[in-house]
């Protein structure tokens, strides 16, 4: 199975942080291998924090790599994009970087869901369709709404034809799920705070409907048979080996909340 975001991944994907951090070149030279979207989603909010990156690029050492990170629309690679076969980006959901105010966020949301997501979705029944793009819009409401990043959001993604699900990932680089509900002083342990965010009703703001994002996305990736993962500061919740949900503390801190699914359809 295609399967490898695991508590052991998001640890070292977190050393190109302090690579960026140390960098004295125009480029970050590296020999990362693994471009799933949780990978770009992550390169991209990195590269976007001027005080780390200070006009520094990204430089594979994979050609392929390069490429790919460039037909999905990276913006922060160093030098053109090296001769090499394209891929298919029929297979792929590009790139979108979405910032600005509620409303800005709103406005451009809902136009990527219209225009890249609701007309691809290889699926022929619509409640099946409204299902799934209520969920992707309830994530993104989510970071809005809790995430306090000036940073937005950035979303991609891969369909995996032969595998029949496709995978999104979502991030900002805000205060996180676990400091935003400790500082609501609820006396969690350190490792209920993601679980607790997801159950029905839990929010740190008294609002109409609060807390049911992360909770309807929970059951309706149960009810799809799909796998999803929840990493933010310190921990990790979600699917890693099997259909149990699992929670890991990670010995590396994780800036913001990085939100991967698998969907089948």
């Amino acid at each position: 199975m295609n399967f490898n975001i695991t508590p052991e991944s998001i640890e070292s994907i977190t050393q190109i942080k302090s690579d960026l951090i140390n960098c004295k070149e125009e480029y970050l030279f590296s020999s990362v291998k693994f471009v799933r979207p949780f990978v770009v989603v992550y390169l991209d909010q990195l590269f976007r924090d001027e005080k780390l990156a200070k006009n520094i690029q990204f430089l594979p050492k994979d050609r392929k790599i390069h490429k790919y990170l460039h037909q999905i629309g990276c913006e922060f690679l160093y030098g053109n994009c090296p001769k090499y076969s394209a891929y298919n980006e029929d297979m792929m959901i590009k790139l979108k970087y979405f910032n600005g105010s509620e409303e800005e966020i709103e406005k451009q949301t809902l136009l990527w869901i219209k225009q890249d997501i609701y007309s691809i979705l290889p699926l022929h029944k619509n409640e099946q369709k409204k299902k799934i793009v209520s969920n992707l819009w309830e994530i993104i409401q989510n970071s809005i709404t809790h995430s306090e990043s000036s940073k937005g959001i950035s979303i991609c993604g891969q369909f995996y034809p032969s595998k029949k699900y496709f995978e999104l990932a979502f991030y900002d680089f805000g205060i996180g799920i676990p400091n935003k509900i400790k500082n609501s002083k609820l006396g969690l342990k350190k490792s209920e705070y993601i679980k607790w965010s997801m159950g029905k009703g839990h929010s740190t703001q008294n609002k109409a409907n609060a807390g049911m994002g992360l909770f309807f996305l929970r059951n309706f990736i149960k009810m799809n048979s799909g796998y999803f993962q929840v990493i933010s500061n310190h921990e990790f919740f979600g699917h890693i080996y099997s259909s149990d949900e699992e929670t890991k503390i990670l010995r590396s801190y994780f800036d913001g909340t990085l939100i991967n699914l698998r969907i089948n359809y």
